[in-house]
């Protein structure tokens, strides 16, 4: 890692080219980090930036470098012209950092506003600078908008604190639920025992009834053996009845 540093007011346009030109064909870098473009203007003015850019920016490409171009915006404005200095066709991707102020403190925002030939997210995700490096947390939006830190914090334990309070009337449900079928699974089986009750009873009618036609039938076959006897017909003769 080399840095080079110089105010923009030190020389001239050509001069600060040249000597840019020369360090990077000496140290052969992978990368190159230009901060901030949006300084070269003071090395005479906008047509004079946008010049030196554009020929440092081309000499990187022919040289297969990763250059990455700081521009530091100071409003909505500035923005629009997303890349800075009128580059913006020349750059490759654009990445947005942002600032997000509220709740007492200041937390950072990034966002991929351009990739040229990749598929990308266009969502603006809350970023840290940690001990271990940058860590690009998850996205996270609350009543319509991406929270961040603190107010982040605050609505996923609301967030949490609706989730256990639903699952816990989805648990009191359940019970209420096991509680009518277990109270119907019983009065089934005692409605099921007295339809077998019932059944049984009516069988043993049934038999009662049976039994007592075939007693009513035997004595009435009995009494009509016991009550035939001998009558003598017109002729003086005898016959059996």
């Amino acid at each position: 890692l080399r840095y080079v540093t110089t105010m923009p007011e030190a020389m001239g346009a050509e001069e600060h080219l040249l000597r840019y030109l020369n360090i990077i064909e000496e140290f052969k870098p992978r990368h190159v980090v230009l901060d901030a473009i949006s300084a070269c203007r003071r090395m005479g003015g906008q047509q004079v930036a946008y010049e030196f850019l554009m020929r440092l920016l081309n000499f990187l490409k022919a040289r297969g470098i990763t250059a990455f171009f700081i521009n530091q915006t100071t409003g909505a404005t500035d923005k629009l012209e997303i890349s800075g200095n009128g580059i913006s066709s020349m750059v490759d991707a654009v990445i947005l950092i942002s600032y997000v102020y509220g709740d007492g403190e200041t937390n950072r925002v990034i966002q991929a506003l351009k990739m040229r030939g990749s598929s990308h997210s266009n969502q603006a995700r809350e970023f840290r600078i940690t001990d271990d490096g940058l860590k690009i947390e998850d996205v996270y939006v609350g009543r319509g908008e991406v929270l961040t830190g603190t107010a982040r914090q605050i609505q996923e334990a609301q967030d949490r604190l609706e989730i256990q309070r639903t699952e816990n009337i989805l648990r009191l449900k359940e019970r209420e639920l096991a509680a009518l079928k277990a109270e119907l699974e019983s009065e089934t089986a005692q409605i099921e025992v007295q339809i077998e009750n019932a059944e049984l009873e009516l069988a043993n009618l049934k038999l009662e009834r049976d039994r007592a036609r075939l007693e009513r039938n035997r004595r009435a076959q009995t009494r009509d053996g016991m009550t035939g006897h001998a009558t003598s017909d017109e002729s003086g003769g005898e016959k059996e009845v």
